[in-house]
Parts: structure tokens; sequence; C-alpha cells
């Protein structure tokens, strides 16, 4: 599968300095991606920029096809126009599609296996499920071509859009088509969560789709599809959630972007071939499913029951990191020299603090960024009762554009929303997050005084440059490692000493603080760190002439 993990974690394999992986291959329908589609929301972990930079057309074999069956006897991988893909190791990292909903009245014959839950049926009873077909005008973005391709769809088909769904994609979707030009567009949504757990942000999208003439119908969800006798559509069924009568909707079109499910051909390879499956591919703390030689990563999987761990799939976290810990526990294998990563309990979730990134094209012509901690979805109202959230704090409106900082009660930057129309730096954006507000040019103090009335400007001043270069979180490194060390053998270090004080009391009086900071001023960690930041300020004096140096300081 090329799922983004899947990507990075070749990317991984083939950057390795002192090992070359000559027998890398790639099995997806679609071969590389090309980067993400507009229609749909991005992780920004594999855009087209970077996918360029690493070739991996030149490093991998391409197999454009699609898994049908797994011999884990003879290893191999049996694809769609026969040929067997042999293996060593084999790595499951298909991610999960979007899906097309069974209506209610579908006959008994005819419905689908569930892969969302488990299963409640026998196994042996698969063979006689027939899958759901809808009329072909009902779509879903399964595969990146379809929603490259959606506009030409829905002009070919004609008539109305019926878009459902209450995730980022029917969004996103819907602001492609609007962009392409098409104007009749019904936006159903069945109940549940928003995608927008900020209501700020959800009051202004909808406001933007309402003003362009998208029909929005909340709390509807789809009873079925009309069809003609050649199987054409010409309307959706839908009725409230609550209750009430059913609507038929006339439409050309429907494009459904609610559910996300596994892949009928990819979840029969699973179970043929004895893997354990639970409503996702089942899988350890060290990515190994039940075959030594199979392993599993990203949204596909999710860690076995006995771990209590349900919530804590791989889908919340970042791709990308999924993918580094992944590739530290195959690298081993082949290089015994490789670090082995940190030992884990076996009743332990291995720990991710990389940030969960969401970026999209919105209706209106915004630009939406969410850069927020790796965690399960909570809706924003419930966390804020929390007394130890922390504070928020906002700038903008609709027309100079949404900025909101969430500090947690450390003072560290734990989630950052941003709403624009205009262009902005997002990769400089995203390297905000974990950062202590004091390395943000005195945050706090400086917006509760009222000096900052715009985040995005605050932000693109020159002091601000030094927290987006490359090498700065490994100067972070390198401060910590100095606060550690004691001026004296035998003496406690201030970095010991803050965690003393913390496990007295979390509350840590003003007196302390001065006396602590009087005792860091005339210690020799000071002057350590200030030559650190000096030397660091001299070495990438090219690319931050700007700033100060030691003579001038």
């Amino acid at each position: 599968g090329a799922s983004d993990m899947s990507i990075k974690f070749l990317e991984t394999l083939v950057v390795c300095p002192h090992i070359h992986f000559n027998n890398l291959v790639l099995i997806s329908p679609e071969g590389l991606p090309q980067g993400t589609p507009t229609a749909l929301p991005q992780s920004l972990e594999c855009t087209a920029e970077s996918l360029a930079r690493i070739s991996l057309d030149t490093s991998c074999n391409i197999v454009r096809a699609k898994m049908k069956s797994i011999n884990r006897t003879e290893q191999y991988v049996l694809v769609d126009d026969g040929r067997k893909v042999q293996y060593d190791y084999l790595v499951l990292g298909t991610g999960a599609q979007f899906t097309i909903p069974i209506p209610p009245g579908a006959q008994e014959d005819s419905r689908r296996v569930s892969l969302s839950t488990p299963l409640q049926r026998d196994v042996a009873e698969l063979g006689n499920v027939q899958p759901y077909r809808p009329p072909s005008q009902v779509i879903t973005f399964d595969v990146p071509s379809a929603a490259q391709n959606v506009v030409s769809t829905v002009r070919e088909n004609g008539g109305r859009t019926v878009v459902y769904g209450g995730s980022l994609a029917s969004y996103t979707a819907v602001q492609a088509l609007l962009e392409g030009g098409v104007e009749e567009i019904t936006l159903v949504q069945p109940p549940g969560e928003s995608c927008f757990s900020n209501k700020t942000v959800r009051g202004i999208v909808d406001e933007q789709m309402e003003a362009a003439g998208v029909v929005i119908l909340r709390d509807t969800v789809l009873q079925g599809y009309s069809a003609n006798e050649d199987g054409t559509l010409t309307g959706v069924e839908v009725a409230p959630a609550k209750g009430g009568a059913v609507e038929t909707i006339s439409c050309g079109t429907c494009i459904t972007l609610q559910d996300k499910g596994i892949d009928m051909d990819t979840f029969e390879s699973i179970n043929n071939s004895c893997l354990v499956f639970d409503g996702r591919l089942v899988i350890d703390m060290n990515c190994h499913t039940n075959d030594p030689h199979i392993y599993g990563a990203g949204p596909l999987t999710k860690y076995k029951r006995a771990l209590y761990c349900d919530e804590y799939v791989h889908e919340i976290y970042s791709a990308g990191e999924v993918a580094e810990r992944l590739a530290q526990i195959i690298l081993p294998i082949f290089d015994p020299s490789f670090p082995q990563p940190a030992p884990v309990d076996t009743y332990e979730v291995p720990k991710m603090s990389k940030p969960k990134i969401v970026f999209a094209n919105l209706p209106g012509g915004y630009q939406y960024l969410h850069v927020g901690r790796a965690q399960p979805h909570v809706d924003l109202e419930t966390a804020m009762l929390d007394p130890s959230y922390g504070r928020e704090l906002i700038t903008g409106d609709k027309d100079s554009g949404y900025f909101r900082l969430h500090l947690n009660q450390y003072h560290a930057v734990e989630t950052v929303t941003c709403l624009t129309k205009d262009s902005f730096e997002v990769s400089n954006i995203i390297q905000l997050f974990g950062l202590h507000e004091q390395y943000l040019n005195s945050l706090v103090d400086r917006f509760d005084s009222g000096l900052i009335p715009d985040f995005f400007a605050y932000f693109r001043e020159p002091w601000s440059l030094l927290l987006y270069h490359d090498r700065f979180p490994e100067l972070r490194r390198e401060i910590v490692e100095l606060l550690g060390q004691s001026d004296q053998p035998g003496e406690q270090s201030i970095s010991e000493k803050v965690c003393q004080m913390i496990d007295e009391d979390l509350t840590v009086e003003e007196k302390t603080r001065l006396s602590l900071a009087e005792e860091y001023a005339k210690s020799l960690a000071k002057t350590a760190v200030e030559n650190r930041l000096f030397s660091y300020l001299t070495y990438n004096k090219y690319h931050l002439p700007h700033y100060a140096g030691q003579n001038m300081a």
C-alpha cells in the first residue's frame, strides 16, 4: 500500500547512509502517489515536492497492481494481474479508505461485511456474501485519482451533486467542486462529532458555504438511492436522524465521504492467510502480526485487546513517526550494529511525541491548518473544562485571519489552529508545536499587554527566524544537557534542583523561583548556555545574519 506511512517508511530505508537496499517493492494500484489532491485533506507528510526529492521510483520496484492474497508458506503476494511478488519481509500499510454506505433497505444476500467492528458471523459464510453495488454515479475517494478527477466526473454525470458526510474531506470536496465551477451542491451531514472541534472555525466555514449557494442538511442520514431501470442514479433518499419523512434529493452524482474502512480485497487477503483481524489488522508493540515475517502499521492496524487501548491506534499519530519507529524495528534485522529501539514493556503502548498535522483548502478560499498533540479525539469544550487544560490565545477573525494558540499547563504550545484566506508560512507555524512561550519572545506577557494584534504578523518578525531553523531542536537538546551538569562534583545541577522542587510541591512559590534564578545567574551553567548559543549563531551566521554576535552582546 502507498499510504503516507508506507512512503515515509521506504524513505527511511532509502536514505539510510550505510545500507543499500536493492530489492524494495511497493505494491499499489496507482503506483507512487504524486502528492495529495486538493479535494482531500493533507497531512503534509508526503507533499509533491518531498516525493520528487527522494525519487522513490529510482530505488524501489513499483508494482501497479492490487493485492489479492498472501501465501505465508511460500512467502509471496498474489496480485490482481496474476503475478506472484516474492517477499522476505512484508509490511502491510494500505491505510483506510472511504467506503460507500449500505442503505438500510439493502437485501440481506447483498450486504457487505462490516470491517469497522469485529465480525459477528461464521467465517465460512464469507464466501456467500456479495458486495453491495450501488449505482455507478455513487462514488467515493477510495483512490487519489477519484479525488483528482471529481470535477470532470460530476460534469460528465450532470445534475445536482450530493456530498454525504461530516468528515473534513466532505468540506474539501465541496471546495474543489466550487473551484471547478459546479453550482448545484447539497451537503448532507449525519449526526455525530464534527471534524471541527472549534465552533468558531465551523461557523466561518458553514457561513461561507451558504454564501456560495451550498444547501446544508444537518443531522440527516442516508436511506437509499433512486435509479432508473438501466441503473443510472436519479436521486438520493435521506431522512432526519431523529425520525421524519424520507425526502428524495434529485441528483446526478452522490459523493460519500463519511466512514473509512478496510478495502475488501485487503481484508480477504489478511483473513484468508489466517492473520489475526479484529476490525483491523492486530499487531503487538513492535508492529508484529502473528507471522514473524509480516509487519503492519498505519490506519490498517490496531493493538491487541490485551492492552486495553482500543483508542490508541496508529491512525491518531503522525504517519512519519510511526514509519520511523517501524524502521527502527526492522533495520537491526539487516544491520546488527544499528541502534536498537528503546525497549517497550510488553503491555505498554509506545509513546509518540510528534504532532498530528492537518491542512485543508476549505470553502470560501480559506486555508486551514491544525497542529495538535496526537491523542484520541476529545471535544474542545469538554477538554477546556479540565483544570489542567491551560489557556488559549486568539487573534483575528474571518476577515483578518483566525489564529488560535493553546498553551498547556506548562506554558508550552500544544495546539495551533489557523484559518485564513491569505497565504502563510505553513512549515514555520508547524515548528511552534511543543515550544515554551518564553522561546516565543515572552509571548504571554506581550499578548496580555495587548502588544500582539495579529499572530500571523508576529511570527513573521525577524526575531522568530531562529525558531524555524532546522538545527534549532538540536540546540534546545544541548541546552537541556548543559543544565543537567553540576558546577562541582557531588553538587546538584540546576535541572536536578528544579525536579526536586517539583517533586516536593508541584506549585513552586515565587520566593523559591527568585532564589533559583539568582543561583542560576551565578552558576557555570549560565555561561555554558550563553557560549553555546553564541557558538550556534556564529556557525549558522549565513542563515541567521541579523542576530547579535558575542562581541556585540
